[in-house]
């Protein structure tokens, strides 16, 4: 069984992307991870970029300012994951890092063809235990996966 859900798990955190999500974003697709453990999961493999984008503020209504600051900074930033994590489920989600590869062998069972290497990312690592949950934004909406599947 995987962590137990929060107010900081979905449907609460779908919630608040959907509020976030009509902000908009300067660059598709983008990947969210929020995961519990320490470090950054065995399967996201950070980018190093320079100069690097803040990390450790709490995930919150602001992340697409917070997204915005970070590509003003280094445009690069854009490219891989973002990464929310937390050493317990009693705590908030912070951020660990931000262009993070998707490296994730786990092969969901009901991944849809022919949707890219965001989607096939975001719902491959979802299904690992560490992995809360993960959202994808695209242009056409908001995704979230759990467990390896898309989360309704």
């Amino acid at each position: 069984m995987k962590n137990v859900r929060t107010e900081e798990t979905p449907p609460h955190l779908t919630n608040k992307f959907q509020a976030i999500y009509k902000v908009g974003f300067s660059r598709y697709p983008l990947l969210i991870l929020f995961y519990t453990g320490t470090g950054i999961p065995e399967d996201c493999i950070p980018m190093k970029r320079s100069p690097a984008a803040p990390i450790g503020f709490p995930f919150g209504e602001d992340f697409a300012a917070r997204y915005a600051e970070a590509i003003s900074l280094n445009e690069s930033v854009h490219d891989g994951a973002v990464l929310f994590g937390r050493s317990k489920t009693s705590e908030r989600y912070r951020c660990m890092g931000w262009s993070c590869r998707i490296a994730s062998r786990f092969q969901p069972q009901d991944a849809e063809p022919n949707r890219g290497s965001a989607y096939n990312s975001a719902i491959s690592i979802s299904g690992l235990a560490d992995i809360d949950c993960v959202f994808l934004l695209t242009a056409g909406g908001v995704e979230s996966f759990i467990n390896g599947a898309l989360s309704s």
